[in-house]
């Protein structure tokens, strides 16, 4: 057995697994359908290979084991033992998978095989089980399939992918963007003109660095020109359709949201203490009764205080800077992903504890990649 050929699987299937969750939760029914497919996978990765943290995220685990500690001493609420849940379920599974060696080919591949196989089952869920609408859950079910979106534009950009590859992204991207016109909110946007906007410096600088072709930069170019064009013809769309309208500026007709009251009220200190170790994992929306801050730095600096926060903070900052000037293709578009399909929502809407990908990139920053090119995987990883 191919263990990267398998972990690249696991890791693919972690990008689609909301998409997964969603398209047979009709057929399905458990409860939490989306944490029993991250645990599955969880499972799978150690069965294929085994079990092992890096020092850092054993000090990391320990760190977020004691803030659930003292948020059930301190404030003891419902959202606490969710959760902790979601960080058994969603979270550490999440980790132990980003502990394993993969390749970045593989994985885009296996996005595009693992999407293209649930499209018609995601297509029916849609059509039966949201019928009625409601702004949240449309936006939620755009966010599961902003990987697909993501992963296939790359690989239609990519002049290595096999013609099958491209003409099954092609396939999932007209799926998608036929069903998800209901779906799109500013953060979809966002991530999406983002990524081109990466691939279109990270392309340039490579290709001046080995004097390749310039058609690759131009037609990134036009894609991203393109993209800021849609962009701002959808705005005036928008403003002339209310129900659409409506995900954007609901509740406050301005384009915070309804925000700036989240932020004001994230930002009162009780005292000292509460500003180095936070108010408790899980007691904003017990405090404010609203659902969380809409933006990952508050919502970790209220709930878990600012020690916490810088750590996790120093860990993005890798992330990012990783997914800006690595060297090496195989982390250098992984982490751009996560960037991507996680980070950008995460500062926007969203709990990070039940985000697998968000964690998942938190557990890869601190392994240190085998360097994996076609030739080194076993069995020819590309051949698939």
């Amino acid at each position: 057995m191919n263990k990267v050929k398998v972990n690249s699987f696991i890791i693919a299937s972690v990008f689609v697994s909301n998409m997964i969750a969603n398209s047979i939760s009709v057929f399905i029914n458990i409860s939490n359908i989306f944490a029993f497919i991250v645990i599955t996978l969880g499972i799978a990765s150690i069965l294929c290979s085994g079990i092992s943290f890096t020092k850092a995220i054993v000090l990391t685990n320990l760190l977020i084991l004691i803030q659930f500690l003292f948020s059930f001493l301190y404030i003891n609420s419902e959202m606490t033992v969710r959760f902790f849940l979601a960080y058994i379920t969603v979270a550490l599974p999440a980790i132990i998978i980003s502990q394993k060696n993969y390749h970045i080919d593989l994985v885009l591949k296996y996005v595009e095989f693992i999407s293209i196989t649930f499209m018609p089952f995601y297509i029916k869920t849609i059509s039966t089980k949201y019928t009625i609408y409601d702004s949240g859950e449309l936006m939620g079910i755009g966010y599961a399939i902003l990987p697909i979106f993501l992963v296939s534009i790359f690989v239609l950009i990519q002049r290595t992918e096999k013609k099958i590859v491209k003409l099954i992204a092609i396939l999932n991207l007209v799926f998608l963007l036929k069903i998800s016109t209901q779906m799109i909110s500013r953060g979809f946007f966002i991530s999406i003109f983002v990524f081109l906007l990466y691939l279109l410096l990270v392309r340039s600088r490579d290709d001046i660095a080995n004097k390749t072709r310039i058609y690759d930069v131009l037609r990134l170019m036009v894609l991203v020109i393109g993209f800021g064009i849609f962009l701002y013809s959808m705005w005036g769309y928008l403003h002339n359709n209310n129900w659409i309208y409506s995900i954007f500026l609901r509740k406050s007709g301005n384009i915070l949201n309804g925000r700036l009251f989240d932020i004001k009220f994230a930002l009162n200190w009780v005292s000292f203490f509460n500003f180095l170790f936070g108010n408790g994992i899980g007691s904003f929306i017990q405090n404010s009764g609203e659902m969380y801050i809409h933006n990952l730095i508050l919502m970790m600096y209220y709930e878990n205080g600012f020690i916490f926060t810088a750590i996790m903070l120093a860990f993005i900052w890798k992330v990012i800077v990783r997914g800006i000037i690595q060297h090496d293709m195989n982390s250098k578009y992984m982490f751009a992903l996560v960037i991507c399909t996680s980070l950008i929502r995460l500062m926007v809407s969203y709990y990070f504890w039940i985000d697998p990908i968000f964690w998942m990139g938190i557990g890869l920053i601190t392994t240190k990649q085998r360097r994996l090119t076609s030739e080194s995987c076993v069995g020819n990883c590309t051949n698939v």
